[in-house]
Formats: structure tokens, sequence, C-alpha cells
């Protein structure tokens, strides 16, 4: 390409190095600016499972409290009433806290809940724990009683250190993913909730 004069010829050179120069510029800056929105997200994301994680814990050990709270009532621990009129006693107890059913289970994991149905929940895990003195919330499983999808909350009954037996309350099995369904995250974000497998 021939110029007519020097002046155009830097004006051409001046210009195609200035266009040059602000992609190369445009290009870092989008480079740079995209990681640290990616890092910021990531950050945000990771604080909020955090804020989630907190929240389903507080309303889990809302309900263990409650339900440690009843198993250690006289009602519960007396050892002169028979296991129905103990269950007759959690009746109210299942309609006010919003559960399915209350299962009473005895050491060996015989079980009888409100609705007067015996199961056995020996292999249960939240079973295992209660019986060890530990509270315990169950995964989501299907329930023995009526192959509903259920969430078992579990603490020990007492007699001073030594455990008698386990208080069982049941609720409904999608109880702890509908706590996450709140959980938002900008326009489309969305939290769920896995395990530890």
């Amino acid at each position: 390409m021939k110029f007519k004069s020097i002046g155009t010829e830097l004006a051409v050179i001046f210009g195609a190095l200035l266009i040059v120069i602000c992609a190369g510029l445009g290009i870092i800056s989008y480079t740079e600016s995209s990681g640290a929105l990616s890092s910021s997200v990531d950050e945000s994301l990771t604080q909020l499972a955090k804020e989630s994680a907190k929240v389903v814990q507080a309303r889990v050990e809302t309900q263990l409290n409650a339900l440690a709270a009843l198993a250690d009532t006289d009602v519960i621990k007396n050892d002169t009433l028979t296991l129905d009129e103990k269950l007759r006693s959690l009746e109210g107890e299942v309609e006010r806290s919003g559960h399915l059913r209350m299962n009473i289970a005895d050491t060996n994991g015989s079980a009888k809940n409100t609705n007067g149905e015996l199961s056995d929940i020996s292999d249960r895990e939240y079973f295992k724990k209660a019986l060890a003195g530990e509270r315990a919330v169950s995964d989501p499983v299907v329930s023995k009683a009526d192959d509903t999808l259920i969430v078992s909350y579990a603490v020990p009954i007492k007699d001073g250190n030594t455990v008698k037996g386990v208080l069982i309350a049941i609720r409904e099995g999608n109880e702890l993913s509908s706590i996450t369904d709140d959980i938002k995250f900008g326009k489309s974000g969305a939290a769920f909730m896995i395990n530890k497998q």
C-alpha cells in the first residue's frame, strides 16, 4: 500500500497500533474481571452454603431439643405406666408438633407407634445412635410401617445414665428439603441438600 504522504502513513500505523493496544487491554481486562467475578461467586456460594447449613442445623436442633425434653418427662420415663398409656399421652404432641406419628422403642429395637403399629427398627442407624446415648436424625428413609418417605428424629430415654429405650418422632420425608427450597442465589440459583455419601 502506497501513501501520498508520510503523515498519512504515520497516522495509519499509529491507528493500527492503537487498535492492537486497545484490543489487548480489553482482552486482559475481560480476563481479569471474569476471574474476579468467578472467584467472588465461588466465595459467595461457599458462604451461602455455610449459612444455609446453620439454618438447617438450627431447625433440626429445635426438633431434637423438644424431643429430648419430652423423653425426660415422668410420663415417658415412668415404669408404672404401660406402653399404650405412654403412647396415648404422646398423641397430643403428634398433632401439636406436626409429626406423622411417634414411636417408643425398647432396647431390642421393638417399636410401637401412636397409631398402634409395631415394627422392628433395630437395624436403623438413628436407633443405634440413640441407644448409644446420642441424639440422631435419619436420612430420608422408607417407613417400615407404611412405605412412605420419612425422616426420623430419635433421642434416648434415660434412667440416670442408663438408656432404657428410644423416643422417636416421625416426620414427612421431604421436610429437610423444604428448608432448602427457601434458599435462593441470584435469579435462578437454588440449593439442595445431600448427605456425606
